[in-house]
């Protein structure tokens, strides 16, 4: 649960801060992906764009063309 709450908050803050362009959180407790789109705006209380994936959903990047993770791969 600290690791969940950190990622969320202080780490979303922190990667915006310094200019991080996109960030994805696997949440395997809860088999989700969260990917923030940080170009977009900014995260003043979740005010950055995000896009929420099933765990066995393919993911692709907006930042990096061509890069998809098959998540369900994983499991």
């Amino acid at each position: 649960p600290g690791s969940v709450r950190h990622d969320y908050i202080h780490k979303l803050f922190l990667y915006e801060r310094y200019g991080v362009k996109e960030y994805w959180i696997i949440d395997p407790t809860n088999k989700s992906i969260r990917v923030y789109d940080l170009q977009a705006g900014t995260t003043g209380n979740e005010s950055a764009l995000f896009s929420d994936y099933a765990i066995n959903d393919i993911v692709s990047s907006k930042l990096f063309n061509g890069l998809a993770v098959d998540f369900s791969e994983f499991e």
